[in-house]
């Protein structure tokens, strides 16, 4: 598969296109992937890129009305606002505080070159998330006699949450900037994955009885707010 990149107009607003040769396909597609702040058109092998461009340039009103529904970009910086456990936390840049940003109550304290705030703002979230989903995770697991091996975090733009066969368990970073009961959710999904590798109808019972309630809500929160976590710091 190739990747060509390019950009759409639309309305006055500019946005990535990414263009995949597909061996396999069998017809043009076009798919809005708002965690990527990206439209993806796959074209079959045979395809021209004319004739895959003017299936996008066809398709303008639906990708405008597409655009209406994105979150917007959150970015970060001085006075900016980030989520953090379900509510916000206010960015205030002093040049001469320390380079890790530090939690004051509801604000976010960060020094060192203003340039630099947003990639510090990420670590404190990554740091975070780190720690919360670590120290859930092992709680959770140990209780129930269950293993892992290993917890780590990243960013996925698919997934909240994946667990290996070796009971390797990792997050996306971002579930910090979600309130308690929704990153809750997603470690004892990962948990009971130690138990069942699989989407059973024993697995979902079991995600419930580790979660400790009906899982509904949170899996609901996530799919109502999930595209605007994956916008921040863009």
């Amino acid at each position: 598969m190739t990747v060509e990149r390019r950009e759409l107009t639309i309305g006055g607003r500019t946005v990535p296109l990414e263009i995949h040769r597909m061996p396999r396909a069998r017809r043009i597609t076009l798919t809005s992937l708002p965690t990527k702040g990206v439209f993806r058109l796959s074209l079959p092998r045979r395809v021209s890129l004319a004739s895959g461009l003017a299936f996008v340039n066809e398709r303008e009103a639906w990708i405008a009305d597409v655009l209406t529904r994105w979150p917007s970009d959150e970015t970060v910086g001085h006075g900016s606002r980030v989520p953090f456990n379900g509510e916000d936390l206010l960015v205030e840049w002093e040049p001469k505080a320390g380079r890790r940003a530090v939690r004051v109550g509801n604000r976010l304290i960060v020094g060192g070159p203003e340039e630099h705030i947003a990639a510090r703002v990420q670590r404190f979230l990554k740091d975070e998330a780190l720690k919360d989903l670590t120290e859930r995770t092992v709680r959770l697991a140990t209780a129930h006699q269950l293993k892992v091996t290993a917890v780590t975090i990243g960013d996925p733009s698919a997934r909240w949450g994946s667990c290996s066969y070796q009971g390797r368990i990792r997050f996306s970073w971002r579930l910090i900037c979600a309130p308690e009961f929704v990153r809750q959710y997603v470690v004892a999904h990962e948990v009971a994955h130690l138990r069942h590798m699989n989407h059973s109808a024993d697995f979902w019972a079991c995600n419930a009885e580790l979660y400790g309630g009906p899982v509904t809500p949170p899996r609901a929160w996530l799919r109502e707010n999930g595209a605007k976590l994956h916008r921040i710091g863009v």
